[in-house]
């Protein structure tokens, strides 16, 4: 059965002069919209959608943009040629945008896009989803992002995000990390679905999500946030649910492709950045990463535990110390106190019962913040708890506009404000985010009662905070107060 599909493959590169000396690379763009077929059904908006994509990508964040319209199978393998001789910078990053009808042949779990040329039932000229995978593991971009609005589009995907009340990311030292960090990631308009060809005013109803937020946003944007923006209004306007996830096989090492507007081309990264998932959203994998065993990692002959009996007085009153002597000064300075007053000024404005300090979960936070520095200081969750989990990573320098840097000194106060301040985009009355307020409803989630903190210093003098909450907060269908 054919379908549409509406594929970005989105790697970084600047066109514009200032981009010359950006830190985020150059930008450029594939966009291809293929709509009037000469076997196949036509299709009503791929040209329009490919149309506006590629002037708001030009337009707006300074993409060099080639625009392919009704293409063929050779006019589209001929374009991604010269994306692999031309892209041949590591600070490079491309975007490919494809709208036409696409296939899944379920036998064998492979995947098409179809050109105009495309015959019913003969896949001579259909491209297999594999010559993207393949261009993307040669080509020498250092981001790419797949966004596929298509049918059976997310077949495509190693792993969906498995999102919980829209958590997502904000700019600064993310941002940073997700820079330096090679990505491979897709978005798609849904899974191995049909999607609606039209109903966004001219537009399919993803690519309008997609245009109206790529219009409307003036900073910078990783893919999780535009993802987080577009999954709502696609899902109350069809039948279909976006997915966001790694594109496997192709060399990911957990970065994430950036949206910057050309105004802000020119300024580096802000260093002082919270890790902005809910509990449970770092359930992705690389390509030859394995899961992260915590039942057998040992801090200081202590086991990790995730009994949920978390009280425990025979325990130290201070969580584990690690790192050089500037990470113990900064644990020694941080007093459980200070952390429990800084919860509760955010769950008294909420309304709900003040949190205690656990021991045990504060172990289990040291010993999991210990093991991401030890792994390149990674910003992953445990998957394998039974707690609730905030993270924050703050780096070793904060960077001014003029590009001079300070040292960083962030507190407990800092970071568990950073995440409270997330609830200005949480909308108590329907119980949904309008941007990222993952981190906030863990911290005013009624029904939790303990949390624990720990701190780790990463090789780069980065900092590492890691709190787990219990019981946890965040459940599907369920409101925090």
């Amino acid at each position: 059965m054919p379908g549409r599909f509406l594929y970005i493959l989105l790697v970084l590169s600047v066109a514009v002069p200032v981009q010359a000396s950006s830190p985020y690379g150059r930008f450029h763009a594939l966009v291809i919209g293929n709509q009037n077929y000469k076997e196949l059904k036509s299709l009503k908006t791929p040209i329009a959608d490919a149309k506006a994509v590629a002037e708001v990508l030009q337009n707006r964040y300074g993409f060099e943009v080639e625009l392919v319209l009704d293409g063929n199978r050779k006019e589209i393998m001929r374009a991604f040629s010269t994306l692999r001789k031309t892209m041949t910078s590591e600070k490079d990053n491309l975007l490919i945008y494809y709208a036409g009808h696409g296939y899944l042949d379920r036998l064998i779990g492979v995947g098409y896009w179809q050109p105009v040329d495309a015959e019913q039932d003969n896949d001579i000229d259909w491209i297999p989803t594999s010559r993207v995978t393949n261009l993307l593991k040669v080509i020498q971009a250092k981001h790419a992002l797949v966004v596929a609005d298509s049918c059976y589009s997310g077949n495509l995907l190693m792993r969906e995000s498995k999102a919980q009340l829209a958590p997502g990311m904000e700019k600064n030292a993310w941002l940073q990390r997700m820079l330096e960090r090679r990505s491979r990631n897709a978005l798609t308009a849904g899974g191995e679905e049909p999607v609606l060809d039209s109903g966004g005013g001219g537009h399919s109803v993803f690519a309008k999500a997609f245009l109206d937020v790529l219009r409307g946003n003036s900073e910078i944007l990783d893919g999780d946030r535009l993802f987080d923006r577009i999954k709502s209004p696609v899902i109350a306007n069809a039948r279909q649910t976006p997915l966001y996830g790694v594109i496997n096989m192709t060399g990911h090492d957990w970065g994430d492709f950036l949206l910057v507007p050309k105004g802000l081309q020119g300024q580096p990264p802000l260093l002082a950045q919270t890790e902005k998932r809910a509990r449970g959203n770092f359930s992705r994998r690389g390509d030859n990463e394995q899961p992260i065993d915590l039942s057998a990692i040992t801090v200081d002959g202590i086991v990790a535990t995730s009994d949920e009996n978390t009280n425990d007085s025979s325990l130290e009153k201070k969580p584990i110390l690690t790192g050089s002597r500037k990470a113990i000064n900064i644990l020694l300075s941080t007093d459980p106190s200070d952390i429990i007053s800084a919860h509760n000024k955010w769950r008294s404005q909420a309304g709900v019962p003040a949190l205690i300090w656990s021991e045990k979960l504060a172990r289990y936070s040291q010993n999991w913040a210990n093991l991401l520095a030890e792994n390149d200081c990674l910003m992953k969750h445990n998957i394998n708890s039974d707690y609730g989990e905030n993270i924050f990573w703050s780096g070793a320098s904060l960077w001014a506009t003029d590009g001079s840097a300070s040292v960083s000194e962030v507190t407990s106060q800092d970071v568990i404000n950073a995440w409270g301040s997330e609830g200005t985009d949480y909308d108590h009355e329907n119980n949904t985010c309008r941007g990222v307020c993952g981190h906030y409803t863990q911290i005013v989630w009624k029904t939790t009662k303990e949390v624990g903190c720990g701190i780790s210093l990463c090789d780069d003098g980065s900092q590492l905070w890691v709190c787990n909450y219990f019981p946890a907060g965040n459940k599907t269908g369920q409101r925090p107060y």
